[in-house]
């Protein structure tokens, strides 16, 4: 793909110049808009709708879509080197302990998650990926992940496929023989197994995922920085959470709080930039203005960040989406060691654990946050086993309603997408 095709350059720095650090991603954006289909007009609207769908005044956050940015357009730069694909959700310690122990020369990313957030969240596109196969639409995340293997991009080196909540998962680089390595650990429902089992299991993948990229298994030194990175994230992220809970304060859009929550799924290739984002929205975030009186909060399941129009016309009616309950944790064993680790935060996390105890979190969070209501849906499947639980615990044992929106959070089908 030739980086002059595709887009008018001041059309690309009007939407790039909004982004701290884009400015000489031009060729590459104009690239993606080629390959997704998308024109100048389309562009010129996503450039203007961009300060109204987030909150720009915030620099944390404008600092913290570039990276998302940065991270999806790198995937149309020539010779980018060696590199490995994660799918998400994947551990945060494991995929920063390889790339310590690589010691440079070889950059981990999520970048299907961020092409997604470039694609629907900043581009506005709702044309589906397609590819899927069967009755029934696809996670548009997989189909992401899919697609980075096929041209015009260069396939990574390695896909590290984490089958953690979705069986659908490690199927999506199938039937593409050749193109790169792919290793698979799937353990999907398998949460609730014996510690140490599970540990024995992450620590044969990293040790797996070590030898197919020629680099020595993480040792204590590379355990130890990865271990402090991914502690700093989970730190910020409930200091986040805290200062939009406050009452008295506005709480930050739904759009921003998801993007800053998403980005504990994400493999940053520089990892430090983004936590030195999140420090800076929080800090900003201590000074928020009032409260503004008459408005209500609705608990999000996960607020819709990839269809932010969908967000602003529910900001514009007087209510503020705040949540998400895809993103509580409850820590209940330490590890140690690769496997260790990431056996601890699979036990931690609130979509892998008894439905029951997911609900009942998510019912506390929506209190403390003084939310009236709670929202659901958005997905083509369930996330986790929460399904019907959802609604019924925080309804019959809480007392907060739920309301389920019919749309697909990934564009994938068309049914229900007038929602948008």
């Amino acid at each position: 793909m030739r980086p002059g095709e595709g887009g008018r350059p001041d059309v690309c720095r009007q939407l790039l110049g909004q982004l701290p650090g884009c400015e000489g991603l031009e060729p590459e954006l104009r690239a993606a808009l080629r390959y997704f289909g998308l024109d100048e007009a389309g562009l010129e609207r996503a450039a203007l709708l961009l300060p109204r769908h987030f909150e720009l005044n915030y620099e944390g956050l404008r600092r913290l879509l570039a990276e998302y940015v940065r991270e999806a357009l790198e995937a149309f730069s020539a010779g980018q080197g060696r590199y490995c694909e994660l799918s998400v959700p994947a551990p945060p310690v494991f995929a920063q302990a390889l790339r310590l122990s690589a010691g440079g020369g070889l950059r981990f990313g999520s970048r299907a998650l961020a092409l997604q957030v470039l694609l629907r969240a900043v581009l506005l596109s709702r044309r589906p990926l397609g590819g899927q196969e069967g009755p029934g639409p696809r996670c548009g995340l997989n189909l992401m992940r899919r697609r980075l293997l096929c041209p015009p991009f260069e396939p990574p080196e390695l896909v590290l496929q984490f089958g953690l909540l979705c069986g659908d998962c490690i199927r999506a680089c199938e039937g593409l023989p050749g193109r790169a390595a792919v290793l698979d650990l799937c353990l999907n429902g398998e949460a609730g197994r014996d510690f140490a089992w599970l540990a024995s299991r992450f620590e044969g993948f990293g040790a797996e995922a070590a030898r197919a990229l020629g680099i020595r298994a993480p040792g204590p030194d590379e355990l130890r920085a990865a271990s402090k990175l991914a502690a700093a994230g989970l730190r910020l992220q409930s200091r986040l959470l805290e200062l939009n809970a406050r009452p008295d304060r506005r709480p930050l859009r739904g759009t921003g709080l998801s993007l800053a929550q998403t980005a504990q799924l994400m493999c940053f290739a520089e990892p430090e930039r983004a936590l030195a984002a999140l420090e800076l929205l929080c800090r900003e975030l201590e000074d928020a203005p009032a409260a503004e009186p008459g408005r209500t909060r609705l608990y999000c399941f996960y607020a819709p960040l990839t269809l932010p129009e969908l967000e602003l016309g529910f900001y514009e009616r007087g209510y503020d989406l705040l949540g998400s309950a895809a993103f509580l944790y409850g820590f209940r064993q330490l590890g140690t060691g690769l496997g260790g680790l990431s056996a601890a935060w699979l036990k931690a996390m609130g979509l892998a654990g008894p439905p029951e105890e997911l609900c009942r979190a998510a019912a506390r969070e929506a209190r403390r946050s003084g939310c009236r209501a709670c929202l659901s849906g958005g997905f083509a499947c369930p996330m986790g086993g929460a399904g019907g639980a959802y609604s019924r615990v925080l309804e019959e044992e809480y007392g907060l309603p739920v309301r389920e929106l019919d749309y697909d959070f990934w564009c994938e089908r068309r049914a229900g997408q007038d929602i948008c």
